[in-house]
């Protein structure tokens, strides 16, 4: 081959090399790039939102059993409290589940009301 062929050959090639990588190429890449990040970050924003609600579902469950649970509680609390109010609904109690009633019971409410002179 001769030398004018072969730098003919170099200067194609060189040529090739230099219109490889073009600025308008580069800002393509760049552009796709900075487009991708954004579906990324609000895909994850959206991910996010997402398991918030379950989490916050979630909770919301259970807040409504426990406050069903307590629920029942302060009805049982209250029946409770009205049985010891009423010392001889305590005696009709004991007798229908074959106890002995009290003899006599001492009513507290009315020894604990200040004296006045």
């Amino acid at each position: 081959m001769p030398s004018s062929a072969l730098d003919d050959v170099r200067r194609t090639l060189a040529q090739q090399a230099d219109e490889a990588v073009t600025l308008p190429d580069f800002m393509v890449v760049l552009r796709f790039l900075g487009t991708m990040s954004l579906i990324g970050a609000a895909l994850a924003a959206y991910m996010w939102s997402r398991m918030e609600v379950t989490r916050i579902a979630v909770a919301l469950d259970e807040t409504r059993s426990d406050l069903a649970r307590a629920e029942v509680l302060h009805e049982r609390l209250v029946l409770e409290r009205s049985m010891l109010r009423q010392p001889e609904r305590l005696s009709g109690e004991a007798r229908s589940r074959g106890m002995a009633a009290p003899a006599q019971y001492l009513d507290l409410r009315q020894d604990a009301r200040p004296r006045n002179p």
